[in-house]
């Protein structure tokens, strides 16, 4: 770079020697300022050709990147403005237990459950027909009929005319997440709660607590780590218990 802007001033200041001795100050003074501005200029521009490609590298990568982790991590399928499946990936296929073969040219309906909520399915038809994107958690059932609920974002894909011509579906499996929050019940939002919550069975000769959220936990002073069903009763008075 030091190099082709020295190479560049010494010629042009040639040029403007030359000129000193055929022309007056003035237009000595006028070259040598074109010169450098125009020196300048072409420093600058390649300054900022360099910084534009490096974000255009950037930008790439990072879409590679986010397109990589969408097919590793989620769910993806894709339909045809006509609503018909024309790809899925292979999380896809492991969720659902349809082969690829099996869901292409297929609509998304062989997914959903007879008890499938209408008004709300209608609802997001609406959304994506009018191009704008639908988020939601949707109640789905696999091939084996085992029924598998997700987290669902559908984006309408335009061309450049604005037509829609495809529907990108990305979906996050909830089923475990759901299934193992309801067996320890320890949901997030139950665990935050500034008021204290517990579980107990319904035994009248034990009335056992089987959960008790962090502000229970810390009320009684019971340890966080370590949980063993202990009765309802032990909160209470003696004179409590007698009423």
């Amino acid at each position: 770079m030091i190099a082709i802007v020295t190479s560049v001033l010494a010629v042009g200041l040639t040029v403007v020697s030359v000129l000193f001795e055929q022309s007056d100050t003035f237009v000595l003074a006028t070259g040598f300022i074109l010169l450098l501005s125009a020196t300048v200029s072409g420093v600058m521009n390649l300054f900022r050709s360099r910084a534009v490609s490096a974000r255009i590298a950037a930008n790439k990568l990072a879409l590679q990147l986010h397109e990589k982790a969408l097919e590793e991590h989620t769910i993806v399928s894709i339909t045809g403005h006509d609503g018909k499946v024309i790809e899925v990936n292979q999380n896809f296929c492991e969720t659902f237990g349809y082969a690829v073969h099996e869901m292409i040219g297929q609509t998304p309906c062989i997914l959903y459950p007879e008890d499938t909520n209408k008004t709300v399915h209608e609802e997001m038809l609406r959304t994506i027909r009018d191009g704008n994107v639908w988020t939601g958690p949707q109640r789905l059932r696999s091939k084996a009929g085992k029924s598998v609920t997700v987290q669902t974002s559908i984006f309408p894909k335009a061309d450049e005319y604005g037509t829609i011509r495809e529907f990108v579906t990305i979906q996050t499996d909830l089923s475990d997440a759901l299934a193992e929050s309801a067996k320890s019940g320890r949901h997030s939002v139950i665990e935050a709660l500034p008021d204290g919550v517990f579980i107990c069975r319904n035994d009248p000769e034990s009335f056992a607590i089987s959960y008790g959220n962090e502000t229970f936990r810390k009320r009684v002073g019971w340890a966080t780590d370590v949980w063993q069903p202990i009765s309802v009763t032990t909160l209470f008075s003696e004179d409590e218990l007698k009423l």
